[in-house]
């Protein structure tokens, strides 16, 4: 028994050996899709799992494998953020619910983008939560990604059964189980807008009360992390909100200085409030 785990391991071994050697062919990959040199996550070991997952030996081999399947170049390209998603995710969603949105009780309209939604579950958690305080044709709500397939998942609204026990009792009644799956209310699911917006290249759309763009941007470099929370400010009204990190101990997509952008903190785990003038009246006085 212990012979055959020692082998298995030395498999292993002497396949990422491969892997780790192909340096010139991780290059090549890289080159291929342009977008990645503007993120900073460990792209070799996301490589070498897709390359296993097509039975591939080497990252040479990857390489030619992609040169002739731009297709999977493609999916490549709209997969690089993508790390899953959940229902009502960490323990600053109980503040954000209670503290936060509270804060927009009985407002006749509410403006809410999901940015970088992926398949939705924040999307559904938001619109159920601010339903404690607004009723469901005051909700105005965007959400968006640069990946067409993972928006269509947003807008059915139809999820596999494992994830049901993360939605609170009180809010499954906007659900309907049907076999191994669940589906989100018509209801809910009709008052979502969805686009396909690239937080690195694109404009953003503008006016909004609440902006919800969590476990994305910590995947960016410095610099475009910074551009982009620049951007959410100028999307934002006077007064809105900005909710950026999720329960994870990642600092990565915390506002460095937040005064400087026209935030206040009201959050030590990512969310801010855009000054109104009389808050920028009475800084200076």
């Amino acid at each position: 028994m212990k012979k055959k785990i020692l082998k298995t391991v030395k498999n292993i071994y002497h396949l990422f050996k491969r892997f780790d050697s192909d340096s010139r062919y991780f290059d090549r990959i890289r080159e291929m899709i342009p977008e990645l040199q503007k993120y900073k996550y460990d792209q070799k070991d996301y490589f070498i799992e897709r390359a296993q997952e097509e039975g591939l030996n080497t990252l040479k081999e990857y390489h030619f494998f992609l040169k002739g399947h731009p297709e999977k170049v493609e999916q490549l390209r709209k997969h690089l953020t993508y790390s899953g998603s959940h229902f009502f995710r960490g323990e600053d969603w109980t503040f954000f619910t209670e503290r936060v949105l509270s804060q927009f009780r009985n407002r006749k309209n509410v403006r809410v983008w999901c940015a970088g939604c992926s398949t939705g579950q924040e999307v559904y958690s938001l619109i159920m939560s601010l339903l404690n305080y607004v009723p469901l044709d005051a909700i105005d709500l965007l959400a968006s990604d640069y990946n067409d397939e993972l928006l269509d998942i947003c807008k059915k609204g139809n999820y596999a059964i494992m994830h049901y026990h993360e939605i609170p009792e009180e809010y499954q009644k906007y659900t309907t189980v049907i076999k191994n799956r669940f589906v989100f209310a018509e209801e809910l699911r009709k008052i979502i807008k969805t686009d396909n917006i690239n937080l690195l290249t694109d404009d953003y759309p503008e006016g909004f009360d609440i902006i919800l763009c969590r476990n994305v941007i910590k995947f960016f470099l410095p610099g475009l992390r910074l551009n982009v929370q620049k951007k959410f400010a100028s999307s934002l009204n006077e007064g809105g909100i900005l909710f950026l990190s999720y329960d994870d101990g990642n600092d990565d997509e915390m506002i460095e200085d937040p005064g400087k952008l026209g935030f206040r903190q009201i959050s030590d785990r990512g969310i801010y409030q855009k000054a109104t003038t009389a808050d920028r009246r009475n800084r200076k006085k």
